[in-house]
């Protein structure tokens, strides 16, 4: 009976460290955008999430003894937050939670996205956190919300956090409504394109940092998402990294109205220049290959500085061009009225036959 109690322990650990192995060894690209399709789905992976925060973390250079142990750990403790969050401190809560289909959804972009653009949606969910306030965030999520004007932001490619205020009074509710749903196509952009490509951990040096980024940089993203959604842009860009101390966290990098107003002013002229048609063929190429000096290359540029160069001036020569239709429009407008009064001729004649 005793060995029959030790067999069973053994078995147990043999699974627990088993579970454990199978933890670690889920690759970056796994944990930064799971495709999880069902309840049961997210419970497993969740369960996995689990082992991994579980496991003893590496002293010393992490980079040498456990590479991207805890950058993983950080990827897990992501999962949670959105798919399992726990009970938070004072007046946090867990939002709701929406799982979106990016296959199936029907939001106006998305449908861009799978039918003109022709890209396959990416599978699995993706995990929207809805919060009232920012008072009710959780610090990991809050930490993207520092811009007053900050309503959504897309981690990865797989979760979206957003902000949705209630409205103080009826006739702003159809307002917070319409600006909630512009939000989150701009945000589910960004979740489909950033699913649909691979993430990779990069070194800019080996004993100070590994951070985890997708190889299509920020004024694609941003450009595709304000142009397919009509939508202006968030705040935030995020990457995820690795530091040799201490916990693994998330960057976000504020960016200001202005520069999603360039984004959004370079694709339109990039849909000038190709075409609607052309613009949304050079995209598909773009994301597929992860490349985008497809895109710079079809428009004649080099870098986004310089298509962006090259969008002002095409907006400035419009300008010019309405410019001179607007004074060539009055101009012709004055002309015709001038016409329309009888000449000073006709009315002198015509008094001179009174005075008579």
């Amino acid at each position: 009976m005793r060995k029959f109690t030790y067999l069973l322990i053994a078995f147990g650990l043999l699974g627990q460290i088993d579970a454990s192995l199978r933890a670690s060894a889920m690759t970056i690209n796994e944990l930064a955008n799971p495709v999880l399709r069902s309840e049961e789905e997210i419970d497993a992976h969740a369960a996995v999430c689990r082992r991994l925060l579980a496991l003893p973390q590496p002293q010393g250079d992490s980079s040498l003894s456990s590479p991207g142990l805890l950058l993983k750990q950080s990827l897990a403790r992501l999962f949670m937050t959105f798919a399992r969050p726990g009970r938070g401190g004072a007046g946090v809560e867990p939002g709701h939670l929406q799982l979106v289909d990016l296959e199936t959804h029907d939001d106006p972009a998305l449908r861009l996205l799978r039918e003109r653009v022709r890209l396959p949606a990416p599978g699995g969910y993706v995990f929207v956190r809805t919060f009232s306030s920012r008072h009710a965030m959780p610090s990991d999520i809050l930490v993207a919300f520092q811009r007053e004007n900050t309503r959504g932001v897309t981690i990865l490619g797989r979760y979206i956090a957003m902000l949705a205020p209630q409205p103080t009074h009826s006739s702003e509710e159809r307002l917070y409504q319409r600006m909630h749903r512009r939000v989150l196509s701009h945000e589910l952009v960004h979740a489909f394109i950033g699913s649909s490509v691979e993430w990779q951990r990069t070194r800019s040096d080996p004993k100070q940092q590994v951070a985890l980024r997708n190889r299509l940089p920020v004024w694609f993203h941003e450009g595709c998402a304000t142009y397919l959604s009509d939508s202006p842009g968030g705040a935030c860009v995020t990457e995820l990294v690795e530091t040799p101390a201490g916990y693994r966290h998330l960057t976000l990098k504020g960016r200001a109205p202005a520069d999603y107003q360039a984004y959004k002013l370079a694709f339109d002229y990039a849909a000038s220049r190709l075409g609607r048609r052309g613009l949304f063929d050079t995209l598909r190429q773009t994301i597929e290959a992860g490349d985008s000096h497809i895109m710079l290359t079809r428009l004649q540029a080099v870098s986004f500085e310089q298509l962006l160069e090259q969008a002002r001036d095409w907006k400035n020569r419009r300008l010019t061009l309405l410019y001179c239709l607007a004074v060539a429009a009055l101009a012709g407008v004055m002309l015709y009225v001038w016409r329309l009064l009888p000449s000073s001729s006709s009315i002198g004649s015509d008094g001179d036959r009174v005075s008579e």
